[in-house]
């Protein structure tokens, strides 16, 4: 399996909500709204927990298909 699609273990870092103390600096304008910040999480959680998944599993379906070999893949779509 591609690295990409490990998991590093239960001590990754969880970038989905920021850290305690996370602020713009005083000379900074904050252009994102609460309401903005709150879709964006949303769009972020969405993507994370159903979208990659999927893809990742439609990866997976591809290498068990072609045996993991890309050039196979490749030669499929040309034939």
């Amino acid at each position: 399996m591609h690295k990409a699609f490990t998991k590093e273990g239960d001590n990754a870092p969880d970038f989905s909500t920021p850290g305690p103390g996370f602020a713009l600096p005083p000379s900074v304008t904050n252009y994102l709204t609460p309401e903005g910040a709150r879709q964006l999480r949303d769009e972020w959680n969405r993507l994370r927990d159903v979208e990659r998944p999927a893809l990742a599993a439609r990866i997976r379906v591809d290498e068990d298909a072609t045996g993991g070999d890309p050039i196979a893949d490749k030669r499929g779509q040309l034939s």
